[in-house]
């Protein structure tokens, strides 16, 4: 008779339980996240629904507004046709389809498709939270000022140290410098590098200095020693740039729109935007900058397509990526393909070959100008990602316990 009277009393406890569950498990991110299980619901609706309203809404939020910057290198020749370096301060992220997760797409399309689109020093705290913040950016664009122009270039000076490589470019008093550790690869750039190379660089007499992580080889954020070794790599490449001769340059462009190719040979580890190439003519020499819609590149792969392409009588500079996270959501250790680990490395080097042929093909004379946009919006800020992985972490660890607590119970009734 007496365990026929514990059934109900059991269930109770199960059901307390649940609720207790329930209760403490979405209230896990208190203070900061209201509710745990609604931040769950609108990340799960847009990873696997596609539909990023929900997730959005809680992101922009909880952003917080700040003035960016857009620089705009573009070169121009005597028809008025331009072919644009893009250097946004905001950072593309934070994963698909949220936000400015397609950010570079959307500049390509935005310039016409004639436009290569870097990755500035900038980490995620910088990523736009929504699409309504993302059209914004877009449109202020175009009250872009003008900084400077100039009609001849430097021959591209590259200093490595130590594994890392600074390539600099000069037009008059504005540099582009790009910076790379391909093959081992490093993760977002300090924003105090940045000043130490553009103090260092003012102090020399530029005007201004474009900085750009190359984003193409995998890696970890760089100690201290690290920082040292590649702000001297940086500082090498601005002292040699300053006392450099200028000379009169072309300038050539290619996508992939401008080329024959098969369309089933690119993966998904491309964007939208695809492959171009900018291709640099000064003093009988051509050079080429690669660039790739895509979020970083296979280790080794910068080094195949360089051989490649020398192999071929062509000197590339750099390769660059895009930092896309339009093609995240993978099931990967970093939840993104990096091009090159489902594209054919071979596949890759051909067609950045053939876009650099057909560079050469389009080049012309043309002038340099620099522009810049401001820009007042909403970004991420530093502390949304720590406090969304806090509160699944808690709301994770407090379900292992009641679990846990369930089985003890459940085990208890068996021997009753």
């Amino acid at each position: 008779g007496n365990q026929i009277n514990l059934v109900p009393l059991l269930g109770i406890i199960f059901v307390g339980i649940t609720i207790l569950w329930t209760v403490l498990a979405d209230k896990a991110g208190h203070p900061n996240i209201r509710s745990t299980f609604d931040l769950l619901q609108a990340f799960l609706a847009a990873w696997t629904n596609n539909e990023p309203n929900k997730m959005e809404k809680f992101i922009e939020s909880r952003s917080e507004q700040q003035i960016v910057k857009t620089w705009i290198g573009r070169f121009t020749n005597n028809e008025g046709d331009s072919v644009n370096i893009i250097i946004p301060d905001v950072h593309p992220g934070p994963f698909n389809p949220i936000g400015g997760s397609n950010l570079p797409y959307v500049l390509f399309t935005a310039f016409s498709r004639k436009a290569i689109v870097l990755h500035s020093i900038s980490d995620h705290s910088l990523n736009i939270p929504s699409k309504s913040e993302l059209d914004r950016y877009v449109r202020s664009l175009d009250k872009q000022e003008i900084k400077s122009g100039y009609n001849l270039c430097s021959l591209p000076c590259q200093v490595h140290v130590s594994g890392f490589t600074a390539t600099g470019l000069k037009f008059g008093s504005t540099v582009i410098l790009l910076l790379s550790r391909a093959p081992e690869g490093m993760d977002d750039l300090s924003d105090e590098l940045q000043k130490g190379l553009k103090g260092y660089s003012s102090s020399l007499g530029f005007t201004d200095t474009l900085v750009v992580d190359c984003h193409n080889a995998l890696g970890t954020q760089l100690n201290e020693r690290n920082n040292e070794l590649l702000l001297a790599a940086g500082k090498q490449c601005l002292k040699e740039l300053n006392i450099s001769e200028e000379f009169p340059f072309k300038i050539g462009f290619a996508n992939l729109h401008d080329i024959p190719y098969e369309a089933n040979s690119l993966k998904d580890d491309l964007g939208e935007s695809g492959l171009a190439t900018v291709v640099l003519y000064v003093k009988g020499r051509y050079f080429v900058i690669g660039w790739a819609d895509s979020n970083n590149m296979d280790n080794a792969l910068r080094k195949r397509i360089v051989s490649h392409m020398s192999n071929n009588g062509l000197e590339m500079l750099e390769i660059c990526t895009s930092d896309t996270h339009a093609t995240s959501g993978k099931r990967t250790r970093q939840g993104y393909y990096v091009f090159g680990s489902v594209t054919d490395p071979i596949v890759a080097s051909e067609l950045f070959y053939s876009l650099s042929r057909r560079s050469i093909a389009n080049i012309t004379s043309s002038k340099f100008e620099l522009f810049s946009a401001q820009t007042k919006i909403k970004v991420m800020g530093k502390k949304q990602f720590d406090e969304y992985a806090t509160a699944l972490n808690k709301s994770m660890r407090l379900s292992k316990i009641f679990v846990l607590v369930t089985i003890v119970v459940y085990s208890a009734t068996l021997f009753l």
